[in-house]
């Protein structure tokens, strides 16, 4: 017998509801740092000067790292291939706020904590 973590007990289920409610608040304070980074100085400025310090490259080699590692998984768990011509892309243009978005896309047809991290949907 399979065990499933936060079970279904209807369409909209406990597990959607804080699955999609932790992504959610993790999407808004990503996008809300972001403003605020983008309205202090330009981008390309601040990726600049992040270069220049030990801890600034350490997080952007962090960054550059855990991206690839998302997009390796969601080549793995994507079960439609023409759909990452369009997810990739996204993942490296906004970074973790396109992982977010991806996780909610899944949500969706998600029954359980193990099929939306793990399975083919």
């Amino acid at each position: 017998m399979q065990r499933h973590i936060l079970p279904m007990a209807n369409s909209v289920s406990r597990f959607h509801v804080i699955s999609a409610t932790i992504v959610v608040l993790l999407l808004v304070s990503l996008v809300w740092l972001s403003m605020l980074g983008v309205a202090n100085q330009p981008l390309s400025h601040g990726l600049i000067d992040l270069m220049h310090h030990p801890w600034g490259l350490a997080t952007l080699c962090d960054l550059a790292a855990g991206l690839l590692l998302t997009a390796t998984w969601m080549c793995v768990v994507e079960a439609r291939p023409r759909r990452l011509w369009l997810w990739l892309p996204l993942l490296a243009c906004l970074g973790n706020i396109a992982t977010g978005i991806f996780l909610l896309a899944r949500l969706r047809r998600a029954g359980n904590l193990q099929a939306w991290l793990t399975h083919q949907l």
